[in-house]
């Protein structure tokens, strides 16, 4: 996959007023979150984080008064954003979570970071976060405290002059890569069962700081695509290239010929963007390549990424839903067409009727309910029921070793899961019964906010 067209500026910022992006993400609505402002190594000194919705509008999110900006951010599966904080002070530095009410939190132990900077979720919503100086990988498990993962000279930078190691992270089926800033290369770093970190492996580049030649050097943001090929942005360099993870070969796909000025954090886009990049144009330091749009998020296409998994034709007949897989870092998606009667001849064409994110890794089934009203869609670490008219959430069924398959029962009431532990599961699929078993096991009420995050709900049924 490579760009088919130059990149078109998606939102562009003033850079007089400081506004200069480096972090990225996108949430399973389209929303994107953008960190902005000057880094600490040309003075700091202002910071904020911007929601850009899909039709434009920004609203300002969090701010950091005296500077520095925000670095690498990240969104979970229930839609809460993440962000590094590398202030270099233990009393702020970080990782925070922005809750719904604009207040930040910092997580447990995450004050020992020394500079936090990219983030990445794997399946079980634990959050890795890269820590540049001292050449570290951080895993903060889902609702833990952080813990240093793996410290390795392949993570280190070259020092004295260029000390920033580990930068941009990013997750493959049991993997995590990770880009060295300083050294040029991209590191590769099995995760093991009992998910401790296994021996890092130099995936592409050089890894010589004497090297004349770093054909890497600067890479910083990553993002993979269903092939696991590594897209990654080498902001020293003002360049996106593409790297073969079999041999760790480089292409070239776009330089400040094209407008890139330091371009620092890059995501798939989803749903109608979903064959697309959306990468920060971070335009710090000059000269500035003519081509630049200057401070900007920008937009390339760069193939076709979706691979469709699973069929499902409704129980009437009158629809089909079609399960796709839209890249590693984004999810899947799901399109349910409506098609036509019988009365309609063969050569009548289906409609597009619904289509809905699913940001749990990929789509790996999609089954109808027996009255068709809802539909399971199973992933890596849950089977989430949809509404079928909608494509509302309704619940989400969480099982962490990975669900491969889930089929109704003839009446509707179970769901059989079939996954990577060699076991078939039975759950219940009516939120009633799921509410009576998990009443019948918690010793308190749940809180509004734990049925809003758990149950998908406004309130809590039956208070």
């Amino acid at each position: 996959m490579e760009p088919t067209n130059k990149p078109e500026v998606v939102s562009s910022f003033d850079a007089a007023r400081s506004e200069l992006p480096e972090g990225i993400a996108i949430d399973n609505e389209g929303n994107i979150y953008v960190s902005l402002g000057p880094p600490l190594f040309v003075g700091g000194g202002f910071g904020e984080i911007w929601k850009i919705s899909p039709d434009g509008t920004t609203t300002t999110l969090a701010q950091f008064e005296g500077g520095p900006p925000a670095a690498g951010l990240a969104v979970d599966a229930s839609g809460n954003l993440y962000y590094a904080y590398p202030s270099g002070e233990e009393e702020t530095q970080g990782v925070y979570r922005l809750t719904s009410d604009g207040d930040s939190e910092r997580l447990p132990g995450t004050e020992a970071i020394i500079l936090a900077n990219g983030l990445a979720f794997d399946n079980d919503a634990s959050l890795f976060v890269s820590d540049s100086i001292p050449g570290a990988i951080w895993r903060i498990p889902s609702g833990g405290s952080a813990e240093m993962w793996l410290q390795h000279d392949l993570l280190a930078g070259c020092l004295p002059d260029d000390p920033f190691g580990a930068n941009g992270v990013a997750l493959w089926d049991g993997k995590l890569y990770a880009a060295n800033t300083g050294k040029g290369i991209l590191v590769s770093v099995p995760i093991l069962p009992d998910g401790s970190a296994g021996e890092p492996e130099m995936a592409a580049g050089v890894g010589d700081c004497d090297a004349e030649i770093k054909d890497l050097y600067g890479m910083d943001g990553i993002a993979l695509d269903v092939e696991e090929n590594i897209y990654a942005l080498l902001v020293l360099q003002s360049k996106l290239v593409k790297i073969d993870p079999a041999d760790g070969a480089s292409t070239l796909l776009l330089s400040g010929e094209d407008g890139l000025h330091e371009p620092a954090s890059v995501t798939f886009g989803i749903g109608e963007v979903n064959q697309s990049i959306l990468f920060t144009n971070y335009a710090v330091l000059p000269p500035v390549p003519p081509a630049s749009p200057g401070p900007a998020v920008l937009r390339v296409d760069v193939g076709d990424p979706t691979i469709i998994w699973k069929l499902a034709f409704s129980h009437d007949s009158s629809r089909l839903a079609v399960g796709y897989d839209s890249g590693a870092d984004v999810g899947g998606q799901v399109v349910i067409w409506q098609l036509p009667g019988p009365d309609a001849g063969l050569t009548a064409e289906p409609e597009i009727a619904l289509q809905f994110e699913h940001n749990t890794g990929w789509v790996a089934g999609v089954n109808f309910s027996p009255d068709d009203t809802v539909l399971s869609v199973p992933g890596l670490n849950r089977v989430s029921l949809h509404d079928a008219q909608t494509g509302a959430s309704i619940i989400d069924l969480f099982k962490p070793s990975g669900a491969n398959d889930a089929v109704f029962s003839p009446d509707g009431r179970m769901i059989a899961l079939s996954g990577n532990d060699g076991f078939v599961h039975l759950m219940a699929a009516n939120l009633d019964e799921l509410l009576t078993l998990a009443n019948s096991r918690l010793t308190r009420k749940l809180t509004t906010a734990e049925c809003q995050e758990y149950l998908h709900v406004d309130d809590c049924p039956n208070g």
